[in-house]
């Protein structure tokens, strides 16, 4: 289920760039919202954000080398819990969304 969500997701986001920004490939974007799935199996991560003021979902695969900070620390991707805060850098490489930065920077307002 997981999976479905996260490809959805990625479809989603994908659509949304091509068509609001005219997004090319390796053009580096930035996001903040809340993370609202980790797959530590698959390396991938969902964050709930807005574009245009709208809801918008947004999958993203994690590099292994990729150090995700917090608080000054570096993090490993199984750090990461659903309703963390997170500022979110990714490119696109040819059919998918790849973090190039991940920081946390709080928890989802109560």
């Amino acid at each position: 289920v997981v999976v479905a969500i996260l490809l959805a997701a990625a479809g989603m986001a994908m659509a949304a760039q091509d068509g609001a920004k005219g997004e090319a490939k390796g053009v580096a974007r930035v996001a903040t919202g809340i993370v609202t799935a980790v797959t530590p199996e698959s390396r991938t991560v969902v964050v709930e954000s807005a574009l245009g003021g709208k809801p918008w979902i947004l999958g993203v695969e994690v590099r292994e080398d990729l150090a995700i900070s917090a608080g000054g620390k570096t993090k490993k991707l199984e750090d990461l819990k659903t309703g963390d805060r997170v500022r979110l850098r990714w490119i696109r490489e040819k059919d998918r969304l790849v973090a190039e930065s991940i920081a946390v920077i709080g928890a989802k307002a109560p």
